[in-house]
């Protein structure tokens, strides 16, 4: 099959949608609604939602992150997201209690 040719819809209501995920029902809706996800849109036909399992099965690959292994000390290995590489800032010390006569 050529890379172009774009492959056939695979309609499903949202609950099938959120089986076929295995989360519930209400995950599902959640993701659904919230912008920051940008999960795929619906498309309705008599008032009825359905979705498209390759739109789905694309925004799962996209969701995906990949982790980087960095080596410290050359003993220990520390687990990196990507997102969160090199972003986190140094924690406040904290102050010791001195004990008061």
């Amino acid at each position: 099959m050529p890379a172009s040719t774009k492959l056939e819809p695979r309609w499903t209501r949202n609950i099938q949608a959120a089986k076929y995920l295995g989360v519930s029902n209400m995950t599902f809706w959640r993701w659904a609604r919230d912008p920051e996800l940008g999960f795929p849109l619906p498309t309705v036909i008599g008032g009825k939602e359905y979705r498209d399992l390759n739109e789905i099965d694309a925004w799962m690959k996209s969701m995906v992150r990949r982790p980087q292994f960095t080596t410290r000390n050359k003993r220990k290995q520390k687990l990196i997201l990507d997102d969160q590489a090199h972003q986190s800032e140094p924690r406040p010390q904290r102050r010791r209690k001195t004990a008061e006569a």
